[in-house]
Order: C-alpha cells, then structure tokens, then sequence
C-alpha cells in the first residue's frame, strides 16, 4: 500500500511500486517550454519535467491530495501519514445555525448576516462559511470573485485562527490597504514588510519583494570580467554587425576593425564608480558583490553590470541572512494574497520556507487560469486544492456585483506583413524570432494605429456621455501617452497614471476621479490590482492582451456595487469596451481569447459586437 508521509511544506511517497511512482509522477508532470523551443536547435530534447523529486519521491505538501486522487484512480488505497503539529484555533467561532439578521438581494432571496464578527460590518453567509470552512480544512484555496470581500473574510480567519499570521502580497499600495482594513475590521495595528522596512508584529502584512530583499543571500568574491570600453561600444558593434554581411560591406567591417586596433585598449568599468583615467587592457579584475539566491542568480547579476561583456570567473562565499528564515518560523497561519501569482519564485520560495505554518490560506478570484501547466501545478504545490468558490455570477445575480456589459468593436486591418517585418529584423542584424515578430505587430496594430486609438478616445467620451467615470488601460508607455494627448485634445478631463508612479501619485488620481475633478483615469495595466474605486463604471481595454487572468482583473475594477446617485441614474451596471483586432494572426487570436472568456463567464453579458463597416459606413 503506498503511504503519503506529509507535514506543513513538503510530503513523500512511502512504499510505492514503480506503477505508482509512475502515476504519480505522471500527474506531477508538466511540458517544459523552454525544453520545446530549445528542441529546434538541438535536436528533440525530452521537454517533460515532474515536480515529483527523484530519487527521494518527495515533494510539496499542496500536492497530496493530487496524488490521493490520482493512485484511488488507478485502484490504489492510500494511507496518509500526517506528521504535522496540529494547532487548534483560538478564535471565537462564527455561528453560522443563528445570523443576526438578514439582507434581501436583488434575486427576490433572503440572506443570513453575522455581526458583531467583525468591526463595522455584517459577514455575509459565504464570507461566513468560508472562514468556517477553512477551519475544517486547514489549507486551502478561497476563489472569491472580484468584490466579494476577500480582505473582510482574511480579517475574519485572522480572528478565528487568532495565532502569529503573514498576510503576503505584492504591492506596496496593497500593503497600506490591508493594514487600514485590519485597523477598522479587527482594531489592531498590524506589521509590516515593506519598502524596506522590517517592523513584524503578531499579524503581519509583508510584500513578496521586501522579504526576498531581506533574505537574499550576498555571494561575494573576486569577479574576473572583460569590460568594454563604453566608447569602443559602437565600433564593435558596427564590426560584428558587418561580418555577418555581404562582401560588399567588407569595407565597412575593415574600417571599424582597424578602429578598434588602433585603440587597442579599454578602461576599467568598475559599476561602483566612474570609469578610470588610465588605459588598461581588456581583461582586468574588478570587486564587486553581487546578490542572488543561488549562485546561478549571482552570475546573472555579474553578467547583467553595464559593460561588462563576459565573466571570466567568480569565487563566491554564500553569506546567508537569517533574519526571514526565523521570522517565517514563527508564522503559523499563512494567507497569500492574489494567489495567483504564487507560481513566481518569491512567492514560490517564501511560502516553501514556512516550516510551521499549519494554516495556510490562498485567495484569489483566478486560480488555475493562467493556460501553462507548470504555474497551475505550482500554485497547487503550495495552496492544495480549491476549497471554496465565490462566482461572479452568483454576486452579480444577488446585486452584490454590478452586471457588465461588454461591446467588442472591430478595428480594420492596418497593413500589417509578415514578411516585410521578417526582412527589417534580418536587416537590423537580429534573429527572426516569434515574439519579435509579435512586438511588431502590437507595435503597428495597437500603439501606433490611429484608426484604433481615435476609436478608443471615442468610445471613452460615449462612456463619459452616459455619466460614468471611465478607466481607459494601456500596456506599454508610449501608447499610454498617445490615448493620453489624444483625450486632451478632444477636451476630456483625465490623469495618466503609470505604474511606476508613487502611491502618493496614484491616491491623488484616484482621489480626483472619486470627487470629480476628472472623467478618465488613462492606467497602465500594471494598476490591474491597485485600483479599487466602486465609482468606476466604465471599462476601455486599449491595451489588448490573451491573458484570462488580466481580464478579470481589469473587469473587476468597474463591478463594485453601485450606490447613490450612480446607481439611479446608470442602475447597478458597468460598461467595458474591447477590441476585436484584425490584420494580425497575433491580435487577432488575442481578441477571440478575450471574448470567448467574456461570452463563458456566467454574469457577464456581450451588448453587442460592432463591426467597422456599420460604425463608419456614413462618414466614409
């Protein structure tokens, strides 16, 4: 009989037979896609990879119930050996048989409210059960849609659970959220991790960056580089560029050549100061610490200093920093914030280094959407399995979610050729390759399109029309600031905000939205999870985009219930405005991943699709 032996971060396969290593590893295994494209240029390589570890058969604890799963399918029976310390919780219970009260939803039903729970507010029933549930279960994964309340019900379990708790996530401006919620939900005044402070408390609120910069080991030593003169770059470049042309440019290759050994010397690039005066030659020996968690990481570091263009050798010693590893010791109740993005090595890391963290809580309103095996099985490896689910729809149908309706305008071709951009690629020097050939799609069809950025600003003023503040979401800077000048021109009042702004920036825009001084708010797509205002009820997609997840995010922030004046005179709905991009294989995909995950989500609703031809037809 196999035995899964288990405790608060990793398990291992006992006594199994090579049919059941085997299976098991088979549903730990997923494709290695730098293994598939590696395929085409070495040869066929072997591209799948198994998180279960040889020859130990070990590997995360989330993973159990995976495997318990896969071998009762196969006809196995499992014993689990459960070497975890298991802890009580020392929280008041919620009693879910006696509400104090209830709430009538906009389906017609009557809802149990628990208060009293927390400062300030009424748990609904499925916040209530959650933290019930979880209580049951241990670890696990609470899917909440966008607006359910995911900080309400982490708050509550901080209070049921009531030991020492990390509540990770990985913005700074959501550090300052979930400390001021916590502040009213729980009155406490809660730690925090972040932008380099280390101030831990009981409850600690922490971003993934703070501690993984904390915790980084510093491998120092002598570090062996060629450096390149920065006056040399161009001469060199200019030479290699040219010997991998016709003899026709022989000349050219002939003349940089003679350049360079004319020179015959570079200076000394030391990244921590200035170039020095004296000539010397190409090889030299330059201190330098450099940081990273493995010593592969800390030779990426030294072959990314500016000039540097090879690391001859480094002698490394491995200073480790202790302060986070006996910090997470003494975490037992884990909650991870967006849980989606735990497949990220910080987060990977931080949440594997928790050896007594018995309760361990992820939320997220997109688990397992991320389309690449690999992240779907490492958010599994350190959450386990979903352990409750908040719709989208079952919120917007109870009017505790406003209804989203979607219109996908058509954007005609622009003249995109594939093969004239292959041509300018072989032409630059530069290998033809997929994502480049993607960049410069996006580049023609989204940033630079006029048609398509007159389009955006025009459906932004129709949503300012109807009385809705509006967020028009971009991707890259310079299409952020083309939409930006473009709405300035057409005379709207906006901001734009991108997401290296500080927090102080971003409040302030937000603050304006929120009282009026502006209509739009133009945002990067990095603010996907930064912008939480129930004002919002307008949606511009300007920056296309394939990912599920993205888009629902970037849906979520326009459906907090309306309240007020808005909900008289819009009722509680919100409006979103896509794409359909045409002219490319690439966007053009994109776009039918976008509406197909729009048209499958129960609650969301497709207005219309609106094709060029009707929209233009009289002003052509």
């Amino acid at each position: 009989m196999p035995i899964i032996a288990m405790n608060n971060v990793g398990a291992k396969l006992l006594g199994a037979d090579e049919r059941a290593i085997a299976i098991v590893s088979d549903a730990l295994s997923y494709d290695d896609e730098s293994a598939k494209r590696r395929s085409g240029i070495f040869g066929q390589l072997n591209s799948k990879r198994t998180f279960l570890r040889f020859p130990e058969l070990i590997c995360e604890a989330g993973f159990v119930p995976v495997i318990q799963q896969a071998l009762a399918e196969a006809g196995y029976a499992v014993a689990i050996h459960d070497q975890r310390n298991a802890l009580d919780c020392q929280g008041p219970a919620i009693d879910l048989q006696n509400p104090t009260g209830w709430e009538t939803c906009d389906d017609g039903k009557q809802y149990p409210l628990y208060g009293g729970y927390l400062d300030g507010i009424e748990l609904r029933d499925y916040q209530a059960n959650v933290v019930e549930t979880f209580v049951l279960e241990k670890r696990g994964i609470i899917q909440a849609a966008t607006g359910a309340g995911k900080t309400e019900c982490a708050a509550a379990i901080i209070k049921r659970v009531a030991r020492p708790a990390l509540f990770l996530t990985h913005k700074l401006d959501l550090v300052g959220q979930t400390r001021l919620r916590f502040k009213k939900r729980l009155g406490i005044n809660a730690g925090m991790i972040s932008e380099g402070e280390w101030l831990p408390g009981e409850v600690t609120v922490a971003t993934v960056q703070t501690i993984m910069a904390h915790w980084t080991r510093i491998w120092s030593g002598r570090l062996r580089v060629r450096v390149v003169d920065q006056t040399l770059v161009g001469p060199i470049k200019a030479y290699k560029q040219a010997k991998r042309k016709t003899a026709e440019l022989k000349a050219a290759a002939d003349r940089a050549e003679a350049e360079i050994k004319r020179r015959g010397h570079c200076y000394v690039i030391d990244p921590a100061t200035a170039p020095s005066k004296k000539p010397r030659p190409l090889t030299e020996v330059v201190e330098k610490r450099v940081r990273g968690l493995t010593q592969e990481m800390a030779l990426e570091t030294a072959r990314g200093i500016e000039h540097v263009e090879e690391v001859l050798s480094l002698t490394l010693v491995d200073e480790p920093i202790n302060r986070v590893i006996e910090f997470l010791r003494t975490i037992e109740l884990l909650i991870v914030d967006e849980a989606h993005r735990s497949s990220g090595n910080g987060f990977f890391t931080i949440i594997s280094n928790c050896p007594n963290a018995y309760f361990r809580a992820s939320l997220t309103a997109t688990p397992l959407m991320k389309g690449k095996r690999e992240d779907d099985l490492r958010l599994i490896a350190t959450s386990g399995r979903i352990i409750c689910r908040i719709t989208n729809g079952e919120l917007i149908r109870r009017g505790i979610l406003a209804t989203p309706y979607f219109r996908f305008n058509e954007v005609p071709a622009f003249g995109f050729n594939e093969r004239e951009v292959r041509r300018e690629i072989v032409k630059s020097g530069k290998k033809v390759q997929a994502s480049a050939i993607f960049q410069a799609a996006y580049r023609m069809g989204i940033v630079e399109n006029d048609v398509r950025n007159r389009m955006v600003v025009e459906d932004t003023q129709e949503l300012v029309a109807e009385g809705r503040k509006t967020v028009v979401l971009f991707q890259q800077q310079d299409h952020g600031k083309r939409i930006y000048d473009m709405l300035l021109a057409a005379g709207m009042r906006c901001r734009l905000l991108y997401g290296e702004d500080d927090i102080d920036v971003r409040e302030d825009v937000k603050r304006a939205l929120r009282e009026g001084e502006i209509d739009v708010m133009v945002a990067s797509t990095i603010l996907d999870e930064g912008i939480d205002e129930p004002c919002i009820s307008g949606i511009v997609l300007a920056g296309g985009g394939k990912s599920k997840i993205s888009l629902f995010q970037r849906v979520g922030r326009s459906v907090r219930k309306k309240t007020g004046e808005e909900l008289r005179k819009l009722g509680n709905t919100a409006r979103i405005i896509d794409y359909i991009d045409t002219g490319s294989p690439h966007l053009k995909k994109h776009s039918a991943l976008r509406f197909k995950a729009v048209r499958e989500e129960d609650g969301w609703i497709v207005e219309a699709i609106r094709m060029y031809e009707d929209r233009y037809r009289r002003a052509a």
